[in-house]
């Protein structure tokens, strides 16, 4: 886990999942799986529900009609001792890779009937760095050799394409930030929007010491960033920075100006979408 403890770990999922369950986009999904009456189809709308939110399998999705008290230590004591995944925010479709993916078969499909002809049984990887002219990487994996033998060519791949890469920033995660301050800012929105107080009596109350301060004004701003987070989940926040990050400087699909609707002599089966499963947030 690096330098985040397992409590910091903790503390943003709750943040997150306290976001989600205030989220009216969320709140209207959560009804919509409750009304299906078939308990089949419901727990697997359920678990779909938690994948597109980022919400952890351990536990039931958030009750939106039932907002505990945005207070850290309280939360945690309901919680338990595990360190939910961070991972399940990015536990959904990687768009960069599907489009990738998309204008692979485009550029490739004329060849793919000859290829499966010349080359069956074989696993074609293709390399395409990113600096200007460096030389391409091609490679072809038998998969008629044993398992472990392919996961291993595969790992010695990865390695050298890696190596190859211009060096990147470190992302920054979302341990920061709305870690700090996100919980004042539920509380904010909760005695704002569920208790219907007013911004100045809000600002008393969270702040009672502060009389050489504005508490109108910063349960303002408080409320702003509140609504700000409920309508972006931090983990979804952050997942969607890293896409963008990744994205910067390529081309997309539809960018292409001959780009044609994918044939319908074959199923593209390379095409299956790849799950996220970095782990550079935790």
């Amino acid at each position: 886990m690096g330098r985040t403890s397992q409590r910091d770990i903790q503390r943003l999922y709750l943040l997150h999942r306290e976001c989600v369950r205030r989220n009216a986009r969320y709140q209207r999904a959560y009804r919509t799986v409750q009304a299906i009456r078939n308990p089949e189809n419901q727990a697997v709308k359920l678990d779909s529900l938690r994948q597109r939110w980022g919400l952890s399998s351990r536990e039931e999705p958030p009750d939106p009609s039932d907002w505990p008290q945005a207070d850290p230590e309280t939360l945690l004591k309901g919680f338990g001792t595990s360190t939910p995944p961070l991972k399940a925010a990015t536990a959904q479709v990687d768009p960069v890779e599907s489009d990738a993916a998309m204008q692979g078969w485009e550029l490739l499909r004329t060849a793919l009937p000859h290829l499966s002809k010349q080359l069956k049984g074989f696993l074609l990887l293709v390399h395409l760095p990113e600096q200007p002219n460096p030389p391409w990487g091609i490679a072809a994996i038998d998969l008629r050799r044993p398992k472990e033998e392919i996961l291993g060519a595969l790992d010695n791949l990865v390695d050298e394409a890696w190596k190859r890469r211009p060096p990147t920033r470190q992302a920054r995660g979302p341990m920061r930030g709305p870690l700090k301050k996100g919980f004042d800012y539920l509380r904010v929105y909760d005695l704002r929007e569920k208790e219907k107080q007013r911004l100045k009596d809000i600002g008393t109350l969270m702040w009672p010491n502060q009389i050489d301060q504005d508490t109108e004004q910063k349960a303002g701003v408080y409320l702003a960033k509140a609504r700000a987070m409920i309508a972006q989940p931090p983990l979804l926040h952050a997942l969607t920075q890293q896409l963008q990050r990744r994205q910067k400087g390529r081309r997309r699909s539809w960018e292409d100006p001959v780009r044609r609707s994918p044939s319908a002599a074959g199923t593209p089966v390379w095409l299956t979408p790849v799950r996220l499963s970095n782990g550079e947030w935790v």
